[in-house]
């Protein structure tokens, strides 16, 4: 995150330099790292798999019968939320239920506010490498 910042910065200031230069023939010119900084972040977003976002958990336990539990809850969830994903996610030693693929909390909060009466323990979580969610 602080490379992709970096990066913009050292792009806002390279154009600050190059619009107040003086030149006749129109064309900025710019500092040939700069075409590598760009070629390494697009390379670099390229080889992600997902990207950040946020899910909703609904359910987090461990011991003998955590499983049993996600999955019971897991279909609870679906028989009330059928169009909604649900993804079971085992990191040792807890079972997790997490649910939908939300680009900012505020898109995810209408759902989570109709979940808190049958999940009170759900929360928001970030995901580093959250599916890309469907564009509605």
């Amino acid at each position: 995150m602080k490379k992709t910042i970096i990066f913009f910065i050292a792009i806002v200031f390279s154009l600050q330099l190059g619009f107040g230069q003086n030149n006749k023939t129109g064309f900025i010119h710019q500092d040939s790292r700069i075409e590598k900084l760009v070629k390494k972040h697009i390379k670099a977003n390229s080889q992600k798999k997902g990207m950040l976002g946020y899910r909703i958990q609904i359910y987090s336990g461990s011991g003998a019968n955590a499983r049993k539990q996600a999955m019971a809850i897991r279909t609870k969830f679906i028989v009330n939320f059928p169009d909604v994903k649900t993804e079971l996610i085992y990191q040792e030693p807890n079972f997790k239920l997490r649910i939908g693929n939300f680009r900012t909390k505020s898109e995810g909060y209408k759902l989570y506010k109709s979940l808190l009466e049958q999940f009170p323990g759900s929360y928001f979580i970030i995901e580093e490498n959250m599916d890309f969610p469907e564009v509605k």
